[in-house]
C-alpha cells in the first residue's frame, strides 16, 4: 500500500515539475533538493530491502519528505489561489 501511495505521489510531483519548471527557473534549487532526497531514500531503501520493517520505515520517511517538499515547492512557485486549487484537486 505504501509503495502504491509513494508511486502515485512521485508521479503527481513529476507531472507538476514538468508543468512548472519552465516558468519558475529560479526555483530549481528546491526541486533539485527533493530529487536528491528521493535518490538517497531509494538507495537506502534498496540497501535495506531484506528487512521489511526498515523498508516500510524508509517508504514512510520518503512520503513525509515528499509531502513537505512538494508543499514547499508549490507555495514558492505558485500564488496562494493556485496552490489551494492544486491541493484541492490532488489531495481531496
Amino acid at each position: 500500500m505504501l509503495t502504491i501511495i509513494s508511486m502515485l505521489h512521485h508521479w503527481k510531483t513529476k507531472e507538476l515539475y514538468k508543468a512548472y519548471i519552465p516558468y519558475n527557473k529560479p526555483k530549481h534549487n528546491i526541486i533539485l533538493l527533493e530529487l536528491y532526497i528521493i535518490k538517497v531514500t531509494n538507495i537506502l531503501g534498496q540497501s535495506c530491502s531484506g528487512a521489511p520493517l526498515v523498508t516500510i520505515t524508509f517508504l514512510s520517511l520518503r512520503i513525509i519528505v515528499h509531502s513537505f517538499l512538494f508543499t514547499l515547492t508549490l507555495l514558492i512557485c505558485l500564488s496562494w489561489d493556485s496552490f489551494l486549487l492544486i491541493c484541492h484537486y490532488f489531495f481531496i
